[in-house]
């Protein structure tokens, strides 16, 4: 279960009347949180994104699809790192 999904049911949980029927409608992509992923699958800790796919892939049997894979080889197109405070004078600049 992704992310926003395990949100979306412990908010469910918590806070609904639970005669109420509910169903809970995931679209999530497992190569989108693949470190999450992988920490709930194999115990993984602050694995980069490639190491997670290729322990999920393993645990799981299943095949990291070729788009995905092919995005570890491209060039980044952005690689500047702004600091929390300097994010508002960034996008400012941007404009």
């Amino acid at each position: 279960m992704d992310p926003h999904t395990a949100t979306c049911l412990k908010s469910y949980e918590t806070c609904c009347d639970p005669k109420i029927k509910t169903i809970a409608y995931s679209t999530a992509e497992w190569t989108k949180f693949s470190p999450v992923i992988a920490n709930a699958l194999t115990g993984e800790i602050d694995v980069e994104d490639i190491v997670a796919l290729e322990s999920i892939s393993k645990t799981a049997s299943l095949e990291i699809p070729e788009v995905i894979k092919e995005l570890f080889s491209k060039k980044v197109a952005q690689n500047s790192v702004i600091d929390k405070e300097d994010i508002e004078k960034e996008i400012l600049s941007f404009l």
